[in-house]
């Protein structure tokens, strides 16, 4: 069993958040490891997307944020 480390930035602003997740067996790449990174970052209020990952400030407005035609 291990720990996988990592450091996440807000694409909008400087703030950084840093945050392990056990990763029993498996590569810190793992489809399973990053879902449960981005659980714990809804968890701290933060929203993890396609195009990044935003603070719990900058969350609500990427909410708001209209959709550009033929994104996904």
């Amino acid at each position: 069993m291990s720990t996988a480390d990592y450091t996440v930035r807000c694409e909008t602003c400087l703030v950084v958040i840093r945050l392990g997740v056990v990763a029993t067996d498996r590569s810190p790449d793992d489809v399973r490891v990053i879902q449960a990174l981005n659980e714990l970052l809804v968890d701290y209020g933060w929203l993890p997307t396609r195009s990044g990952r935003y603070c719990r400030h900058h969350a609500g407005a990427v909410r708001v944020r209209p959709r550009t035609r033929g994104a996904r």
